[in-house]
Formats: structure tokens, C-alpha cells, sequence
């Protein structure tokens, strides 16, 4: 089965992606990495020179290129469920889990990576919680379509792959 795990940025969807992966003994992919190998370039150069809707349509192609996958935990990007049809074709491809973190823990987990996030490189540092709750508000409706939601903000990586095997295998 394809497991995909959907959240915002920092919510721990690679962490948690590459612990589970272990305890099923299966492929993880994290699809940001997958397009920057196949593309020999950084998401953040992506969005400098082609801009983010030619990086959503990357995006789409990855998602599109998983279908071959019999099996595999996959990590996307956090806004991968929210463009184009994304969550539409991982439903239909297996099991999408979402990864609910409160504002304020996704505010303390990326402030300091900040500048090595392409959609938050540039928000001052006293409107990132702003920015976060924003796109929290837009998002939350297409996270929320997911199979399975995870309350992950007080859990560890282990408690939430736990959680993740009882109610998905």
C-alpha cells in the first residue's frame, strides 16, 4: 500500500515518513527531494527562476509518477494537496494521513529554517505566525479530506507512526 503523508511545512511529515518507512521495511520518498534530483536544482532555485506554478505542475508529475509504486510511505510538500488534483490522485493511489500541528509549534520548528523555505524566506520573522494561520485557514479544507488526521502536536515521531499503523494497516 502507498501511505501518503500530508501536512504544513514542519509538521514532520519526512521525519515521521522515514521512521515509518523502517518499521514497514518499505520505500519512503519524499517528493521535494524527488524533483530536486530529477531536476538537478533546489525548490527554492525552482520557485527563483520558474515560479511556483511551474513547481506545482512538478509536483503533479511526481505524484502522477507514483502510480507504478506498489508500496511506499511518501512524504509531500505542504501545499502538494492543495493544487491541481493532487489529493484526488493520492486517494485513489492509497492512504493519505495528515499531520494536524497547532500554529504555534509549526511557528517554533521553522523559524529558524526559515531561509531555506521558498514560500517563507521573505516574511519577517514577527509576521510568520500570520502567515502560518493564513495558510493554515486555506489549507485546513483540503487537509482535512485526508483518510486519516493525526492531533501529532504533542506526540513523538514513534507514537504517531504507532497510530498510523493501527488505523491504516
Amino acid at each position: 500500500m502507498k501511505l501518503f503523508i500530508i501536512g504544513f511545512m514542519g509538521s514532520g511529515k519526512s521525519l515521521v515518513g522515514k521512521t515509518l518507512s523502517g518499521m514497514l521495511k518499505c520505500d519512503f520518498i519524499d517528493t521535494d527531494k524527488c524533483i530536486e534530483n530529477d531536476r538537478k536544482i533546489s525548490i527554492g532555485d525552482i520557485f527563483k527562476t520558474k515560479g511556483e506554478n511551474y513547481f506545482r505542475h512538478l509536483e503533479q508529475g511526481q505524484i502522477n509518477n507514483l502510480e507504478s509504486q506498489e508500496n511506499g510511505v511518501i512524504a509531500t510538500g505542504g501545499g502538494t494537496p492543495c493544487h491541481l488534483n493532487n489529493l484526488e490522485l493520492m486517494k485513489n493511489m492509497g492512504q493519505v494521513v495528515y499531520l494536524k500541528t497547532d500554529k504555534n509549534v509549526l511557528f517554533e520548528r521553522i523559524k529558524q529554517e526559515r531561509f531555506n523555505r521558498p514560500l517563507i524566506k521573505d516574511i519577517p520573522l514577527k509576521d510568520l505566525v500570520k502567515y502560518i494561520e493564513k495558510e493554515l485557514n486555506y489549507r485546513e479544507p483540503f487537509y482535512s479530506k485526508a483518510n486519516l488526521i493525526i492531533e501529532a502536536t504533542n506526540l513523538t515521531p514513534e507514537k504517531i507512526c504507532q497510530e498510523i499503523i493501527a488505523n491504516c494497516y
